[in-house]
């Protein structure tokens, strides 16, 4: 998604109203803006990165507007001068256009699509994120229509009808390029969605609403065949002298076509000024596996004072399984909804008109999560083959902190720390562990400074020697300098450790392994931002300078274990600049 189309963007870290649904933990709802009615405008870029227009203005009725964008990447040719290989390839293209049928009647049409690129291939750098001879090809578009119309000061009803694709091609080869793992898969999700929101009085909103989503995916995977070798070690190098387990080659073609429906009723009711209830109830239901769920949600919001308030929220949330698990095996079908119990409580407070706070403490119940049935014993040579069960819970809780200041007097800064901790439930020994994402502690600092100079003097009389003109492209001042930081934090991943075996030429979690029971060092970074503007007659001209990892400290990713009992690590990029100009008009 472009960021110049991006109007506003609601993140809902939990406990999320009912017209969100078939989501078990958050959801992130990106509103796009409309385009210029009275002008045309946009601009292009071209940079390290790649190369982008968007572009912008009123229809010919003057009723309404468009908005596009376009960009593709160049990454991978200036790669090679960063020691890189495994470096993704893409376009994208977007566009929406809105026109008013009449004042009480608004069309909105939305579209976005792109395709994505990566290979990797037999490497020694320590960059390949521990995968090796993999080629994958993804590409995904999504077209909707939203008809909005008014009733008076009453209420509004919103019907959309869209389509989603998405494909993907993956391709894991050895060096020889013989296959070990393919898989061609193919998404559709039809939707027709309606919702209807109402004002009987003046103290009460209710919205209603209901989804039907016809499904069609196509999943072919296939792995080969493998077998496990006891090997003699007193030659050089092992050769194998027996078998010690056997696996069948791996083929699944799977269909699905089904279909979901959903409904939902949500509603705010403000008791007296400072205090507002809300309450919703949402039903899912997944033909394909028989399954429904009835979700509540509850929440409340107290003024305190004028600039403080108290924000209390529970809610049952379900997710259904994604298709590629249900086509995994044939019993995948019954897995049912995987849900979380949240509850979140918030206190919001605005500082001035342009610094604003949030403190929240947040805690969420896993249930019903999909884990693979070879998972369910300690023996480390089970396989499952994509046999998949609702054995999998946990729990996940912590609090939050958000301070913001908007670009204000030429200044702005975000600071946001979490401490959380989230567990994992291990069904081998009916313990828990240290969750795939827990962290612990993630801090983030961006700042920006915007400096004017063209409303300096000094400056007007500088940009009118024939001598700074000359050499402007390389000096440190512009009409409009912003300068940007950007530092982050976070605590070591965890991980866990297998052991090798020198008799199979193996790396195995044995039975007397614990998940995740070490972590990987703590990972920080500093960025830097400089945009330089050019001011002319009508159009604009910037030049940008991006510097990812300024220090080049070495975050590790992962480790990659090889076959013959050695462990490369492998790192998150290290110092990377990425320049570019921008044309605006």
């Amino acid at each position: 998604i472009n960021t110049h189309m991006v109007r506003r963007v609601d993140f809902y870290a939990g406990a999320f109203p009912a017209r969100y649904g078939d989501r078990a933990s958050s959801v992130m709802d990106i509103s796009l803006r409309e385009g210029a009615r009275d002008r045309y405008a946009g601009h292009g870029y071209l940079g390290m990165a790649g190369a982008g227009v968007i572009a912008e203005g009123p229809l010919a009725s003057s009723r309404g507007s468009f908005i596009i964008s376009a960009r593709k990447s160049f990454l991978d040719l200036i790669i090679s001068s960063t020691g890189l290989t495994a470096v993704p390839k893409y376009w994208n293209m977007q566009g929406k256009v809105v026109t008013d049928i009449n004042s009480n009647n608004r069309l909105t049409l939305n579209a976005i699509t792109g395709n994505d690129e990566i290979t990797i291939e037999d490497e020694t750098t320590g960059y390949t994120r521990g995968a090796e001879n993999v080629r994958s090809l993804s590409n995904q578009y999504a077209i909707g229509a939203t008809l909005r119309t008014l009733y008076g000061t009453k209420g509004f009803s919103q019907l959309t009808v869209s389509q989603v694709r998405n494909h993907w091609d993956q391709y894991v080869y050895y060096n020889d390029n013989r296959p070990y793992y393919t898989n061609i898969s193919n998404e559709i999700e039809r939707t027709a969605r309606t919702s209807v929101t109402w004002l009987p009085i003046r103290a009460v909103e209710i919205q209603s609403g209901v989804q039907v989503k016809w499904i069609s995916a196509d999943i072919s995977e296939w792995a080969e065949p493998d077998t496990l070798f006891i090997h003699d070690l007193t030659v050089i190098p092992p050769q194998p002298i027996a078998i010690a387990r056997a696996y069948d080659l791996y083929q699944h073609d799977s269909s699905i076509h089904s279909h979901k429906a959903a409904a939902w009723l949500h509603g705010k009711w403000q008791l007296f000024s400072p205090l507002a209830l809300t309450a919703g109830l949402r039903w899912d239901q997944f033909d394909y596996t028989g399954h429904s769920i009835l979700d509540p949600r509850l929440g409340l919001n107290l003024k305190i004072t004028r600039q403080t308030a108290l924000n209390l929220a529970y809610g049952c949330h379900s997710q259904s399984p994604a298709y590629v698990q249900l086509t995994a095996h044939p019993l995948n079908r019954d897995l049912d909804y995987k849900s979380t119990r949240q509850l979140v409580a918030g206190l919001d407070h605005l500082f001035r008109d342009d610094i604003r706070g949030t403190i929240e403490l947040f805690y969420k119940d896993y249930r019903g999560v999909p884990l693979s049935a070879s998972s369910l014993t300690p023996d480390p040579l089970d396989s499952g083959y994509g046999r998949l069960v609702n054995r999998g819970k946990g729990n996940a809780r912590g609090i939050e902190l958000f301070l913001q200041k908007k670009l204000v007097q030429n200044y702005s800064f975000i600071l946001s720390y979490a401490y959380s901790v989230a567990k994992g439930y291990d069904p081998r020994y009916d313990i828990e562990y240290d969750w795939h994402y827990d962290y612990r502690h993630i801090l983030t600092l961006i700042t920006g400074a915007r400096f004017q100079l063209h409303n300096h003097r000094w400056y007007q009389e500088l940009s009118q020697k024939g001598l700074y003109k000359a050499f402007a492209w390389i000096l440190p001042f512009a009409d409009e300098l912003e300068f940007g930081l950007r530092w982050r934090y976070l605590g070591g991943r965890p991980y866990t450790s297998p052991r090798y075996y020198p008799e199979y030429q193996r790396w195995l979690t044995d039975e007397n392994i614990l998940y995740n029971d070490r972590r990987y060092p703590h990972y920080h970074r500093l960025d830097l931002r400089v945009d330089r503007r050019f001011m002319f007659n009508n159009w604009n001209m910037v030049t940008f300078f991006d510097l990812v990892n300024v220090y080049g400290r070495d975050n590790i990713w992962a480790y990659s274990y090889e076959d013959d009992g050695t462990i490369e690590t492998i790192y998150q990029y290290k110092l990377f600049p990425v320049g570019g100009l921008t044309i605006e008009f």
